[in-house]
């Protein structure tokens, strides 16, 4: 089952603030590119694996991981004994 996964943004939140009225260009490129940079930072010589890229042209340009959905983890996924 696929389906993205949705957290609740408070009322303070600057985000939620920030996209009040829907997401433009350059705000997503802005924050790609912040994403993209933190991701060579702490994979280095591989980060391209895991990079956001755009995929197809337009007018059908998405964007995304190169990475299978079962391969991705979030947060603490070390299995402790």
């Amino acid at each position: 089952m696929n389906h993205p996964a949705t957290v609740p943004l408070g009322d303070d939140d600057r985000t939620g603030k920030c996209l009040t009225n829907g997401m433009d260009k350059m705000h997503f490129l802005e924050r790609k590119s912040e994403v993209n940079k933190k991701i060579q930072a702490a994979v280095g010589h591989q980060a391209e694996l895991y990079m956001v890229r755009k995929f197809d042209r337009r007018p059908r340009t998405r964007y995304g991981v190169g990475l299978a959905a079962g391969v991705i983890r979030f947060g603490d996924t070390v299995e402790r004994e």
